[in-house]
């Protein structure tokens, strides 16, 4: 009796239920951007890399996140899929260049395909403290100016500037060397377009997510005394 009570009296509540998965989402996201980094794409007049046909939905993920659980459960989201990529890179980083049998002949394409990877998250880690905690800092700024209004505009503007903020850092530090200096600037002008055009497809269906928690989870925080320093 007293420890069927005492389970009972201990079991955790179904609290802020949908935050995991966008977390899970998240890291799902980043991590599959990572190993299409250096796959170039054209589309149509655009040269540009794998990653950001993917990446740009993090920055959706994190304004909602933001705008229902606020800044502190969005930038905890952050440091962990940072910390999820660092790990992810480093395996296999290690792995690929273990010894292998003289009959397997693949080596070659795993080291001009997948061994970059860790250049790309290291320049992508730096890129993300700069630009998604400015988006998130911004959404949740412009949040209390607004009073919790125009989702969707501040959604754009903080998007915008974090992304262009995480373009020219990513390309800059993981494809300096590679490409041409021309090359370079054409890349940054394509892939900041596509994440412009990113954020104009998903900011209606980010609104409807948003109000759609709000209501289900009963939250809306907010960071009216938060401390918006990333690193505490």
């Amino acid at each position: 009796m007293l420890i069927s009570r005492m389970k009972k009296a201990t079991a955790p509540k179904n609290i802020n239920q949908y935050i995991l998965i966008l977390g899970m989402i998240n890291i799902t996201i980043s991590l599959a951007a990572d190993v299409v980094a250096y796959k170039l794409v054209f589309l149509g007049p655009a040269l540009v890399p794998g990653a950001p046909l993917i990446f740009p939905l993090t920055y959706i993920i994190g304004d909602i996140v933001a705008e229902v659980y606020g800044y502190n459960a969005a930038k905890q989201i952050i440091w962990i899929t940072l910390a999820c990529e660092l790990f992810f890179s480093i395996a296999i980083k290690l792995i690929i260049h273990l010894p292998s049998p003289n009959f397997w002949h693949d080596q070659p394409s795993y080291n001009q395909v997948v061994d970059p990877i860790l250049r790309f998250v290291l320049a992508g880690i730096l890129a993300v403290i700069s630009s998604s905690f400015i988006n998130i800092y911004i959404i949740s700024k412009w949040k209390i100016l607004m009073k919790g209004k125009h989702f969707w505009i501040r959604s754009l503007g903080s998007s915008a500037i974090g992304g262009f903020i995480l373009v020219l850092i990513t390309i800059l530090f993981g494809f300096s060397g590679h490409l041409h200096f021309s090359q370079l600037g054409y890349m940054i002008l394509s892939v900041y377009s596509i994440e412009i055009l990113y954020s104009l497809l998903g900011v209606w269906p980010a609104s409807l997510i948003t109000g759609f928690l709000k209501m289900e989870e009963q939250l809306d925080v907010y960071d009216t005394e938060t401390d918006f320093n990333p690193f505490r």
